[in-house]
């Protein structure tokens, strides 16, 4: 007995394998189906900028070069989250050569004429060398490169880049170099609060750059119970946690996007202290939501032109703030009437019927506005299969105790596409969903051998074989049939009659 509770303590006591965390926000229902899910898309390694088009895979170090008489040698060390294409120095009149990975030789290939390297996942370090007969005017740098340290002889250069990421080795032409600039770092902020559900926080920041490239790591001051939703940057930048910025600078002007959304109610905008380089004030302005009136609380009121909004955003009431000094508020001055709201839809319809005739799927467009509804669902004979919205595929839920498929909506403006089966296509619906539709129309594809004989209820159907009779067409199909009647008898004139009426509208 001794030996068994010693050998049960021995057990609990040993280190379990060490396992990676589970990914944040999988629902547990979900979770056996994670390693499926990601089985063939690496890409949520990467760490997350904006949406899954903004995530950076690949993040440079400094690119150092070395110059001679012959060419350049050059090595950058690369942190790389899964297999990606990694850009080189040079182009397609100065290709890389003697290029090695952590010391081994590794082919490089063209891509949209720039030299590449493939490499895993990793830190890597890059070695290589361009070579050339006589010193060019200017060497191609990747615009992902941002650092950048030039040495001949053992002593660094101060070289200008210009726009389009070419180094000048030589000065350019009709230009004249000046004293080389001071380090400096001016910014500008404005920011849009967009009153939804949930609200949105939209952060547009203008960098003025000068001296020598160079990373900086930039506090943002931000709202309690707000959330990093999205970053747009045409350097390379990523958010770093305590809500830093990490950004990689070279000498120009550049515009910076971030987009929050709040986790929840919010009324206190109030922002923390800012530290240097963020400006002593922003410029905030408040785009109205559908649900009610309000306004920015305890701060003054600024002019949106001279304050040098956005184009988009001039039209928006205004104000100034003061980071760890002002304490704005959001505050509600009216409720509309959500029971006056209405949804504006319309719904474009194709249908294809089997051939046997027994089923049919359909194909919806529905466009518009939603102001009072955040739930699509269809009606329970139709099978809901894939569903778009705004170019993007959304997850068929069910509410419980609710036997209709639907999807979740949280845009106003919608721009859906539905694909759906229905296997008795006699009793296709006009609608099929659970918002009424302002205008809907449908086109109906039938196989060969087949006619639309008439449509019911309140829809009109065009080159259905019913509509399409007029009183001469009756009037000439009754003619023929009488006179087969009183000529051969009443047996000729049905059968005349019903294949007149039958082959009356065919082609041909």
């Amino acid at each position: 007995m001794k030996r068994f509770l010693a050998l049960l303590l021995l057990g609990l006591l040993m280190p379990l394998p060490g396992q990676a965390a589970e990914p944040p926000g999988i629902p547990p229902d979900l979770q056996p189906w994670k390693d499926w899910g990601l089985a063939r898309d690496d890409l949520w390694r990467c760490p997350l900028q904006a949406d899954d088009k903004t995530r950076i895979c690949a993040w440079p170090g400094t690119l150092r070069l070395d110059l001679d008489a012959r060419g350049a040698r050059f090595s950058q060390r690369w942190q790389v989250h899964r297999r990606s294409a990694v850009p080189l120095p040079g182009s397609a009149g100065q290709w890389p050569s003697a290029v090695r990975v952590d010391g081994k030789p590794t082919p490089v290939v063209a891509q949209g004429k720039r030299p590449v390297v493939w490499l895993e996942a990793g830190n890597h370090r890059i070695r290589g060398r361009i070579d050339w007969a006589t010193p060019p005017s200017s060497l191609a740098i990747p615009p992902q490169t941002a650092l950048l340290a030039v040495y001949r002889d053992g002593h660094r250069l101060d070289l200008p880049r210009d726009a389009a990421g070419r180094l000048w080795l030589q000065p350019p032409p009709s230009t004249r170099r000046g004293p080389t600039a001071k380090p400096g770092l001016h910014l500008q902020v404005w920011r849009r609060l967009q009153d939804d559900i949930p609200l949105r926080l939209e952060t547009r920041i203008r960098l003025r750059v000068s001296g020598p490239p160079r990373e900086r790591v930039i506090p943002l001051p931000l709202p309690a119970g707000f959330t990093p939703w999205q970053l747009h940057a045409p350097l390379p930048a990523r958010l770093e946690p305590g809500n830093r910025l990490r950004l990689q600078l070279r000498p120009g002007t550049w515009d910076i996007r971030l987009l929050h959304r709040s986790n929840g109610p919010v009324e206190d905008l109030s922002l923390p202290p800012a530290e240097a380089p963020w400006p002593e004030s922003e410029v905030w302005a408040l785009a109205p939501g559908p649900t009610r009136e309000a306004e920015l609380a305890g701060v003054p009121r600024a002019d949106p032109r001279q304050a040098e909004l956005p184009a988009g955003w001039q039209r928006l009431p205004a104000w100034r703030i003061r980071p760890g000094q002002d304490h704005p508020r959001l505050v509600t001055l009216q409720r509309h009437d959500a029971s006056r709201q209405h949804d504006a839809l319309t719904l474009q319809r194709d249908v294809w019927i089997d051939f046997d005739g027994k089923g049919a799927t359909l194909r919806d467009r529905i466009g518009g506005t939603l102001r009072a509804t955040w739930r699509l669902d269809t009606t329970p004979h139709l099978a809901l299969g894939r569903v778009t919205a705004d170019g993007q595929e959304r997850l068929i839920t069910r509410l419980p105790g609710d036997a209709r498929p639907g999807i979740e909506i949280r845009a106003r403006s919608l721009a859906l596409e539905a694909v759906s089966r229905i296997e008795d296509p006699a009793r296709l619906p006009a609608n099929g969903w659970n918002l009424p539709m302002q205008k809907a129309s449908a086109t109906l594809h039938l196989p060969p051998g087949w006619r639309l004989v008439a449509l019911s209820g309140s829809g009109r159907a065009s080159h259905s074989w019913l509509q399409r009779w007029t009183l001469l067409d009756l009037f000439l199909v009754l003619i023929f049939a009488i006179a087969l009647w009183r000529l051969y008898g009443i047996g000729w004139g049905v059968l005349g009659l019903l294949a007149l009426a039958l082959a009356w509208h065919e082609s041909g």
